[in-house]
């Protein structure tokens, strides 16, 4: 057993503590506009590399869609080349304003219900360096749903 450690200790300072090799690509701002029958769309956007190689450090971006915008967080916009946009879209009869969502007072667990899905959007797009900026004008017969 007193053997071991040495050795060990030989070898961590033969082979040393490299860094990680995970490299990602950069990645630039993307802004989404949608409107759904005219008017600016609640719901979420999610924008994934599609057909991105594995370990090729391309990356996607998503958040909240609200008033018909999302725009990416500084930093954390999407990779160049191909990505497949997935927005799903609200009922916004039952979209509930962030300030009046119920919560417990005594477990602090949300009571509201959540809004109801009405259907998705998918689509290919190409991410740039730059004039990442997309538009659509969605209506119903652009939605699918779970069931179609």
């Amino acid at each position: 057993m007193n053997n071991i450690i040495p050795i060990l200790l030989i070898f961590l300072a033969l082979h040393g503590c490299s860094e990680s090799k995970i490299s990602y690509s950069p990645r630039f701002p993307v802004d989404v506009t949608v409107t759904f029958n005219g008017t600016p769309a609640t719901g979420t956007v999610s924008i994934s590399p599609s057909n991105a190689v594995k370990g090729s450090g391309a990356i996607g971006t998503g958040g909240d869609l609200i008033e018909g915008q999302f725009k990416s967080k500084d930093g954390l916009g999407a990779s160049i080349g191909s990505h497949l946009i997935y927005i799903q879209i609200f009922d916004p009869k039952t979209v509930i304003p962030a300030a009046q969502v119920l919560k417990d007072p005594v477990t602090g667990e949300t009571l509201s219900q959540p809004p109801e899905v009405l259907g998705y959007f998918q689509k290919t797009l190409e991410v740039k360096e730059s004039g990442n900026s997309f538009t659509f004008n969605l209506n119903n017969s652009d939605l699918k749903n779970n069931n179609n």
